[in-house]
């Protein structure tokens, strides 16, 4: 929604009192580079604290470089989904904030006051001027003008081969380097390699990421079901010349991959499961979202009347949906809502009346998968990443399979919709990359305020 900031401000509490101290980049080198001149005092000097510049100041000349109204409020003041993850953003930011010289105490319905992460420091005794709000514009626009978005900007590096599996070619994606095992990334069934590309591009230059076009619907593949797709793993790592790797499933990847961890044991190093469907027939009643009901009914219908499909292309097109109760709820707000950057690739099931009916027979297929009887035996370390807004995948069931995993850590991101390892992909991607280095450290590793962890090594509520 490119338009959201010119009709909503983003708010933001807890400024009230609290200020910043800012140095120039001229000013801190110079300042190391006097604390390591020959007649120093061993390395160390004093550096006189300039005064501090009012957090709120700041905050609204950040905005306004970037086109973006932001409004201090009261602390009690309702915060939509926007507002809230600029506030986790913002936690850092409040950990370093002091107390400005004439600011009274902060009321205790003052989130810098009443967080115990985030109490301002006294106030600092008197030093040189606070940087010059010319500086200040400086310093923001020179850093809007040097950032890159995650993973948006850069090429994943992947490149394109073509294999014959099972008589018709299977495409792959090849990308990156790295000591150990690769990450396989197992799309979701009828989805474009697109969604995964800046992803891709923050996993890279850390691993080897091999990912591939999941087959079946597509308007010349014939029925593809669960066991097809398993053989299709299987050809991958072949063709990766690997015997071992970890296994990365998005949404309905997720009960591919676990079946595949059951068929080849060894051949899996460890499970990440990324906005994960575990839908099931019979098991787990009362937890779809309302997509997954009427995509359920849908789908059960043509298996029996595929003729019905022409009728039925535009019903699931999940343009819209992503949000609990969608594009105007106050809560999920913009952050839910479907990229427009992602389109194309997640209605591709349902452009064509035969692609349609094909991609409706392989979730059928897979909802008859018994995952949670599968998961029993997973020995290896499995990660469940999931986001609070999540309208597709139920992350209410995904915590409940993931109860299942005897080695399964859960993660919820907050403020964060389906798409989220394609709106976060910088985030996932260090979850990925820490999970995958140390998977029984994996929750001391990564905090962040947008992290919250629910399942611990015994798969118990935490």
């Amino acid at each position: 929604m490119p338009d959201w900031f010119e009709r909503n401000p983003l708010r933001v509490a807890g400024t009230a009192g609290a200020g910043l101290t800012l140095l120039s980049a001229e000013r801190a080198a110079g300042e190391l580079w006097r604390a390591g001149a020959p007649d120093g005092q061993d390395g160390f000097a004093a550096v006189a604290r300039p005064a501090p510049v009012p957090l709120a100041e700041i905050l609204a000349r950040a905005g306004a470089v970037h086109g973006i109204d932001v409004r201090p409020v009261a602390g009690d003041t309702p915060l939509t989904a926007a507002d809230r993850l600029l506030d986790l953003r913002l936690a850092d930011v409040r950990r370093h904030a002091v107390r400005l010289p004439d600011a009274t105490p902060a009321s205790p319905a003052d989130p810098a006051q009443a967080s115990p992460a985030a109490p301002p420091a006294p106030a600092p005794a008197p030093g040189p001027p606070p940087l010059s709000p010319a500086a200040q514009w400086e310093l923001f626009g020179a850093i809007r003008a040097c950032r890159r978005a995650p993973g948006g900007g850069r090429d994943p590096g992947l490149r394109r081969r073509v294999v014959e599996v099972a008589g018709r070619p299977l495409v792959l994606f090849e990308g990156g380097s790295g000591a150990g095992p690769p990450l396989l990334v197992l799309n979701a069934l009828g989805q474009g390699p697109g969604f995964l590309s800046r992803l891709c591009a923050e996993l890279t230059p850390y691993h080897r990421v091999v990912t591939w076009q999941v087959r079946g619907t597509e308007r010349e593949d014939p029925d593809w079901g669960t066991r097809r797709q398993l053989d299709d793993i299987e050809a991958v790592l072949e063709a990766a010349g690997t015997e071992r790797a970890h296994l990365l499933g998005w949404c309905t990847g997720a009960k591919i991959a676990t079946a595949f961890q059951r068929r080849r044991p060894g051949a899996v190093a460890s499970l990440v499961f990324l906005n994960a469907t575990f839908r099931q027939n019979d098991r787990w009643d009362g937890m779809d979202t309302k997509y997954e009901s009427d995509l359920a009914a849908v789908c059960r219908a043509l298996d029996r009347r595929p003729e019905k499909a022409a009728r039925m292309l535009g019903l699931l097109a999940p343009g819209a949906v992503g949000a609990k109760g969608g594009h105007h709820d106050r809560d999920a707000g913009v952050l839910g809502v479907l990229s427009r950057a992602l389109t194309e690739e997640v209605r591709r099931p349902f452009t064509d009346a035969g692609v349609l009916v094909r991609y409706a027979r392989q979730l059928v297929d897979l909802w008859r998968l018994d995952s949670a009887a599968q998961a029993a035996d997973v020995a290896v370390p499995t990660l469940f990443v999931c986001s609070e807004f999540d309208g597709i995948s139920s992350p209410a069931r995904a915590r409940e399979a993931a109860r299942c995993f005897p080695h399964a850590r859960y993660a919820e991101l907050a403020v964060a919709g389906h798409y989220a390892p394609h709106d976060r992909p910088a985030l996932v991607a260090e979850l990925i990359t820490e999970f995958v280095r140390a998977p029984r450290e994996i929750t001391d590793l990564v905090r962040d305020a947008e992290i919250t962890w629910h399942i611990d090594t015994e798969g118990t509520a935490r």
